[in-house]
């Protein structure tokens, strides 16, 4: 039996003109209704496959319930075990990013239930409305936030403070662009190409002034960037979700593709310009690494939705990853130095999460975010349309080198420190 939640309760047709009609569907259980909605809102939180499944099947055992959840990144279903047959319901959705304020507040509605101090009907009306809850920073903070990754950006990969202005001015340009996306099915879809066409084109603009063209399309484009999506994939390919691994990975080459055509596209209509370059500005003082690293937390903490009095958390896990990468290079190379990195990450997640009612995303995500290998991805691209193959190839072959790493620093933290619960 199949239902969709979002229709009433159906009858079954008759299935042979010898045997009468079947009974109707029997009640829905209050603790399945509550179960499916918990599925729905963890997906819009962007929660992973393995994530979300291992969530609803320990609490529905909490519950005694028996339950099998198949999750991708675009559907959800589960099927409830029941006296009178197997009873499923399917989700249709859409991809959505990770929302840490979210899952922070489901982590606090899980621990109410769980202790028994609301009942499943008052979880599922606080569910819905914090499905319905609006955005926690406005459109502003939103554009803000992109110029300030992407002028951080720029300090990481050696900038000059020219580089720097225009990566903040393109990112700011580019966050503005992804406001009047919203809602928009078009503009969305061709968000990635448009997106990067606009800042490569405006990169090249800033040539005459000593700029690196290069470096300023890539520090305004960091945002735009599969490598976390990347990451994701081989994460749930590691802990055996084959079928969403696979689609997260075909997502991330997707969005390389797009994005490659943008900047292509970009550059053509840049090179009728015939823009002169002269010599590059003045370099940024070697204290600006560590500015970019306070600062940056605070951006993927508005991007993320967290709340304002857990930066703290997501700043700590930004030094954790830079200096865990850092540490982890100089042992193992830069490759694998990002193991490292992602191992002090998961573990000061994992931490979090057995002291603290917060999950141990909240820590995570940011400091996996500064470590994921978009960067190179790009690189690699990019070294295509230049026609320069080999370095193309030795580029990508890096980017996995690099993502399979990180996989393989959170799988070790999860084996060394366990979070005792899934979200």
């Amino acid at each position: 039996m199949i239902f969709n939640v979002n229709t009433p309760r159906i009858r079954l047709l008759q299935t042979a003109p010898d045997h009468p009609a079947l009974e109707p569907f029997p009640a829905r259980r209050e603790s399945h209704l509550f179960l499916v909605e918990l599925a729905r809102v963890l997906h819009h939180s962007g929660v992973s496959a393995d994530g979300l499944e291992n969530t609803i099947s320990d609490l529905a055992r909490r519950l005694g319930e028996s339950v099998q959840v198949f999750c991708t990144p675009t559907s959800v279903q589960l099927a409830f075990d029941t006296p009178q047959g197997q009873q499923v319901f399917l989700l249709r959705t859409d991809p959505a990013p990770v929302h840490l304020g979210k899952l922070t507040q489901l982590r606090a509605v899980l621990d109410d239930v769980l202790q028994e101090r609301i009942s499943l009907t008052d979880a599922q009306v606080r569910l819905c409305e914090l499905e319905c809850s609006p955005q926690r920073y406005s459109g502003l903070a939103t554009i803000g936030a992109f110029a300030l990754l992407s002028g951080t950006s720029c300090c990481f990969f050696g900038g000059t403070r020219l580089d720097t202005a225009a990566s903040v001015l393109i990112g700011a340009l580019i966050g503005a662009l992804s406001r009047l996306a919203v809602g928009q099915i078009a503009l969305g879809r061709a968000f990635e190409p448009l997106a990067a066409a606009l800042a490569t084109f405006c990169a090249h603009l800033f040539i005459p002034m000593g700029a690196s063209s290069e470096v300023v399309t890539l520090s305004a484009l960091v945002v735009l960037l599969p490598g976390f999506t990347l990451t994701t994939g081989l994460s749930e390919l590691a802990n055996r979700h084959l079928v969403s691994g696979t689609a997260r990975l075909s997502a991330a080459g997707i969005s390389f593709l797009s994005i490659a055509f943008g900047v292509a596209l970009g550059r053509t209509f840049a090179q009728h310009l015939s823009l002169v370059p002269t010599e590059l500005g003045q370099s940024l003082p070697p204290f600006s690494q560590w500015v970019a690293l306070a600062l940056a937390p605070i951006g993927f903490a508005i991007l993320f939705q967290a709340q304002i009095r857990h930066s703290g958390w997501i700043l700590a896990a930004g030094v954790l990853g830079f200096l865990g990468a850092r540490l982890g290079t100089t042992m193992l190379g830069a490759e694998l130095g990002v193991c490292v990195g992602s191992l002090v990450v998961g573990l000061g997640g994992n931490l979090l999460a057995r002291r603290t009612h917060l999950p141990a995303s909240l820590m995570q995500v940011p400091g996996v975010m500064m470590l994921v290998p978009g960067s190179i991805g790009f690189r690699s691209l990019a070294s295509f349309l230049d026609k320069n193959v080999l370095f193309g190839i030795d580029s990508a072959f890096r980017m996995v080198l690099v993502a399979v790493a990180l996989v393989a620093g959170l799988l070790f933290a999860n084996l060394l420190v366990s979070p005792r619960r899934a979200l």
